[in-house]
């Protein structure tokens, strides 16, 4: 074959082809979509455009500078990436526009962007608060956008500061409790507008547990901060004839454990247990005008209730121990959650205990006598003259004192810890 001829043919088949596909390029359309065409931007949220192109774009207008856009140009399909540069500070909608063209016909889409303002937030950690019978403080974080208030639904509890705007840090305080374990709620609320939220912590204070309180008197003796029976300081606990371990409905001679069969209400000569030599002769405990008693003067371990309750090294305080007591602290009238007590305070170390005025129970008074008035608490000894009667610790609203009392009336016992 002619070598010439053949390199023609090719050559002409060749710039066919080339024709053929140029035609092919100019006919071709423009594909250029923009899709959505609204966006909303809130709590730095990104959405994205999708762009379907067969030719070359780019971003020709950005009507707000806190928007940008990502990438700025491109070619063919992509997806392009809107971002807004901070949090809308202001509490309505900011608006912008952003347009896209392609390159070859400048064809162009608008995109219409909204930022909404930032979603109202209020939050409170931790929500749950503990605080220790002694009292103080604890932190709770507030993470806010808005102003809020701080409210507490009881007195004890105190919250501060009482308003903010924005983050902020509470601080939650408490004095000491010496009742039962206790709780309050602290709400926080945030208004703007029409828009409101709230955010509550729960703040609980525990009870004090059984414990010796160290006044520093000279015998070492510690004081029990709660009676016998008692859950709190400021619970009156239960009440004891002297030398009895149970409690009883009914206080008197005639239900007194340490007596003879067969006695009256007014029969206390019929005593048989912790008698002396008193000169009452006509009491069991002597014959013919001679003492026959036992002469006991101290309460035996076993009707020791405050020993046969809590154990261990405790036990109902003697005389001398209710007279150093008294000789050793100040004593002055206070008033906690609504009791009154009788408050002791350590001459030497300024360590306090408080004595509810709990009265006394005896067979004419279904509840106690003279609560919130008067204080009469047991020793373990009897008086040195009369078999009848009992020293006690006893107290009004104005003073304090060692006292001797009936043995068959129904008082409270605050026990000591010995060494």
């Amino acid at each position: 074959m002619n070598p010439l001829k053949t390199y023609l043919q090719t050559l002409i088949v060749l710039l066919a082809v080339t024709v053929v596909g140029a035609c092919g390029d100019e006919d071709e359309p423009v594909v250029f979509t923009v899709t959505p065409q609204q966006l909303t931007i809130q709590d730095g949220s990104t959405p994205m455009l999708s762009i379907q192109s067969n030719v070359d774009w780019y971003v020709s207008m950005v009507s707000e500078p806190w928007v940008t856009v990502t990438p700025m140009n491109g070619s063919g399909n992509t997806t392009v990436t809107l971002a807004a540069i901070g949090e809308n500070s202001t509490r309505t909608a900011r608006k912008a526009q952003i347009v896209l063209t392609e390159r070859k016909t400048n064809q162009a889409f608008v995109v219409d962007v909204t930022q909404l303002p930032p979603t109202l937030k209020l939050i409170a950690s931790p929500t749950t608060v503990e605080l220790s019978h002694e009292g103080g403080q604890a932190i709770v974080a507030v993470t806010a956008n808005a102003a809020w208030t701080a409210s507490v639904s009881e007195s004890w509890c105190t919250v501060s500061p009482l308003m903010g705007n924005g983050d902020a840090q509470l601080t939650l305080s408490a004095n000491q409790n010496f009742g039962s374990k206790r709780s309050a709620t602290v709400t926080l609320t945030l208004f703007d507008g029409s828009e409101k939220l709230t955010a509550v912590i729960t703040v609980t204070q525990s009870a004090p547990e059984r414990e010796a309180v160290d006044l520093g008197l000279p015998s070492g003796t510690k004081w029990a901060n709660m009676n016998v029976g008692a859950t709190t300081p400021l619970d009156t606990g239960d009440y004891y004839a002297w030398g009895e371990t149970a409690t009883k409905e009914n206080y008197g001679w005639s239900t007194y454990k340490w007596m003879n069969a067969g006695q009256s209400y007014y029969e206390f000569w019929q005593i048989n247990k912790y008698t002396l030599a008193d000169g009452q002769t006509g009491g069991c405990w002597y014959s013919d005008g001679t003492f026959i008693g036992d002469g006991k003067t101290t309460l035996d371990h076993e009707d020791d209730v405050a020993h046969v309750k809590w154990g261990g090294n405790w036990y109902m305080p003697n005389g001398e121990e209710i007279r150093e007591l008294l000789n050793n602290t100040t004593s002055e009238r206070i008033q906690f959650d609504g009791v009154n007590c009788r408050k002791f305070t350590s001459k030497k170390n300024g360590n306090a205990i408080f004595l509810p005025a709990a009265g006394s129970l005896s067979r004419d008074y279904l509840i106690p006598y003279n609560i919130g008035e008067e204080g009469e608490y047991w020793s373990s000894s009897l008086d040195s003259a009369c078999t009848w009667g009992a020293r006690s610790l006893y107290f009004t609203l104005g003073s304090a004192n060692a006292f001797i009392r009936n043995r068959s009336v129904g008082r409270p016992v605050r026990p000591v810890l010995r060494k």
